[in-house]
């Protein structure tokens, strides 16, 4: 059971924040940090046009990789372990996912900006500092990294805020919980604003489908009324139509007799108008009649 936990904790202080497995060829850059020599060297290449820096704390770090063979055979040990005894590799493998969701997946830019401002994780394991090669039992606060009593004691860290890596792995668990407090109020408004505006939607669909019927009523309505006055009017028209034709029928008809009386007494005017130019005619006719 010793074993197992011992496994337990070595295999998350032994897992590549890059690609999340068991180093593989552990490199080590200048501020102290490892990966796998593929994995930094892929981070690097896949940002050509910037300078090279450290994936974790992105301080700025030459290209020259140092191997870390100690490292390396401790990695070693661990997956030979594994290999003995599955179900501790298994557990130590979950352990480490469960460290690390809270501050990539469920916090999301919360616990991203958290993790920027408390700097790395001081973990309690068996890192062991590679200048000195003691045990990482201080956590520097200004460069938010783990170091060892004699880091602590040197020019480099003296008048930097050093505390015990106990108090940071406190601090940083506190401040955890407060982002995590904060993010479930934020989730908890926003389940909250979900609800409203999944009731506002459904609101508003019911009003549309009741203003779409009462459309539907109204324009029936409408053209029920239209299709009425539409009848009226040319029942209207037509009789007018019909009343028109006859009264000027009639004063067609009064007219054309108007005009035969008219032509007759033209034709008398006419006559009397030769009578009077011819009276002498006239009275032949008269006495050969």
């Amino acid at each position: 059971m010793a074993d197992a936990n011992a496994i337990e904790e070595l295999h998350s202080e032994l897992t590549c924040p890059v690609c999340l497995e068991l180093f593989h060829d552990p490199v080590i850059l200048e501020c102290g940090h490892h990966f796998c020599q593929v994995c930094i060297i892929q981070c690097w290449e896949a940002k050509a046009d910037e300078l090279s820096s450290c994936p974790k704390c992105r301080k700025s770090s030459g290209r020259k990789l140092r191997p870390n063979s100690l490292l390396c055979n401790v990695v070693d040990s661990v997956r030979r372990a594994r290999a003995m005894d599955p179900a501790a590799g298994i557990t130590g493998w979950h352990y480490e996912g469960e460290l690390e969701e809270p501050e990539e997946r469920e916090l999301g830019s919360s616990m991203s900006s958290l993790a920027s401002s408390v700097g790395h994780w001081p973990r309690l394991g068996m890192d062991m500092c590679e200048e000195h090669e003691e045990k990482l039992k201080l956590y520097c606060e200004d460069d938010q990294l783990p170091i060892c009593l004699v880091c602590g004691m040197s020019r480099d860290h003296k008048t930097h805020n050093v505390i015990p890596i106990t108090e940071a792995f406190e601090n940083y668990k506190d401040k955890l919980s407060v982002a995590l407090e904060r993010v479930q109020l934020q989730t908890e408004e926003a389940t909250v604003f979900q609800r409203q505006t999944n009731e506002k939607i459904l609101l508003v669909k019911e009003r549309a489908g009741d203003l779409e019927e009462m459309v539907t009523a109204e324009f029936g309505l409408l053209r029920e009324f239209l299709l009425e006055e539409e009848e009226c009017i040319k029942e209207k028209l037509q009789k007018q139509k019909e009343e028109k034709l006859d009264h000027l029928e009639k004063a067609l008809t009064q007219t054309t007799e108007q005009i035969s009386k008219m032509e007759c007494m033209a034709d008398q005017l006419r006559l009397k108008l030769i009578e009077e130019e011819n009276p002498k005619a006239t009275q032949g006719n008269q006495r050969f009649h």
